[in-house]
């Protein structure tokens, strides 16, 4: 039980819940690629307040294999997400399971980017894939940013943001395409945000990008220190 905020505190009434594990790369090839873990969903009443079972198999029967697989249940994320506002998100071994949960949404800040080519013009009909969010544990990027800024190796800098949630559940598009203008725009991620998106398209070679919910100017983030390697981290805002 739990209940949903505004970003002011009040309660969010009609906000959505939704719980549900993830799939482990090492878990896919036993349950098949098909497979997807069981979503509750639930909604805050008047006073933001929500009930949400956890479903404690959601692979199924595993006893076969390593018992570590049946206690992953505890790394459940129960995540509320509100119309014009930005998700929240918790692990469900992270709280106090006799305490009420309390979730605050955060204010959207949306994606707008837009696709060009070598001559400057625009690139439409380019498909954009949408996957889901990074987040820090203060709802404050400003480590991580400084971390990129700093050429802080990736397995470092992941440190300053490692708070991660399923597309599913806080229901943003698994893609978008651009417009005849080349542009595109995505809402849902709220501020303070990571989100990968990668491009394809009949006149695009496949690439893969992040982009951080925060005004802020192209970063480099090194990816190589022995060949002086870098790839950009684009703000909310960017070509």
């Amino acid at each position: 039980t739990g209940v949903v905020l505004k970003p002011d505190g009040t309660p969010a009434a009609g906000a959505t819940v939704r719980a549900a594990l993830s799939i482990w790369a090492d878990m896919q090839r036993y349950l098949g690629e098909d497979y997807e873990t069981p979503m509750s969903v639930a909604t805050a009443d008047a006073q933001g307040r929500f009930s949400i079972p956890i479903h404690t198999q959601p692979y199924g029967d595993v006893s076969h294999l390593n018992p570590h697989w049946g206690q992953r249940w505890n790394q459940t994320r129960i995540a509320a997400t509100g119309d014009g506002f930005g998700p929240a998100w918790v692990v469900y071994k992270e709280i106090d399971a006799d305490k009420p949960i309390t979730l605050r949404l955060v204010e959207d800040l949306p994606i707008r980017g837009r696709v060009i080519d070598l001559e400057g013009q625009p690139v439409g009909g380019t498909i954009v894939q949408v996957g889901g969010p990074t987040a820090a544990e203060n709802e404050d990027l400003t480590k991580w940013v400084a971390g990129i800024e700093a050429g802080e190796a990736s397995w470092t800098v992941h440190r300053h943001a490692s708070r991660s949630v399923e597309a599913r559940l806080i229901a943003t598009p698994e893609s978008v395409t651009t417009a005849d203008d080349g542009t595109f725009e995505i809402r849902g991620f709220g501020r303070e945000r990571i989100v990968g998106l990668v491009f394809e398209g009949a006149s695009v070679a496949h690439r893969a990008v992040n982009v951080v919910t925060r005004k802020m100017p192209t970063l480099q983030k090194v990816i190589s220190t022995h060949r002086n390697a870098t790839e950009p981290i684009f703000g909310a805002e960017f070509t």
